[in-house]
């Protein structure tokens, strides 16, 4: 559990990662030492990971998001999964985020990715069934225009209002 004041840097950090130690101490009415303290302590712990900026997609030539969701065909040969396919599809670059879960009529796994145009998505996923259609089924996929979304993937938003609530 995070303590009042390291709340109070972590929601200044979210807020602008970019934000020099001396202005949050400013903005917090305490010392820079004190915050730069209580960010290394953050680094530390594992609670910031790291700081990364926010990309306009369409800017740099991402066009397409998907969204695909699957079904792991048997569980009693994850932890082989893990170590081969797993580790495989984590090192596609286009792939922004891979996660299981249930839902959607009994799905387990999701895949977000990111790219250039509908040609380039179709070429991933011809290769991901191709290399690994024998692990999943029912294969879904939500296709959409980087241009057509209204607020982009980032939990800063949602961390900020939980460590208000506290």
């Amino acid at each position: 559990m995070l303590k009042k004041r390291e709340k109070k840097v972590l929601i200044e950090i979210l807020k602008d990662g970019r934000k020099p130690d001396k202005h949050i101490a400013q903005i917090l009415n305490t010392s820079q030492p004190t915050v730069t303290r209580i960010r290394q302590r953050l680094e530390k712990k594992g609670i910031i990971t790291s700081y990364r900026p926010h990309i306009d997609l369409k800017k740099i030539g991402l066009n397409v998001m998907a969204i695909t969701v699957f079904k792991i065909t048997d569980f009693t040969i994850w932890e082989k999964l893990k170590k081969t396919v797993l580790a495989r599809i984590l090192q596609m670059p286009e792939i922004i985020n891979v996660a299981l879960g249930e839902g959607f009529g009994g799905k387990t796994g999701i895949l977000i990715s990111l790219h250039k145009n509908f040609d380039d998505y179709q070429t991933m996923v011809l290769e991901l069934r191709r290399k690994y259609g024998k692990y999943v089924t029912d294969i879904d996929q939500f296709v959409m225009s980087t241009d057509r979304i209204y607020k982009t993937f980032s939990t800063h938003e949602a961390v900020i209002g939980e460590l208000k609530k506290e």
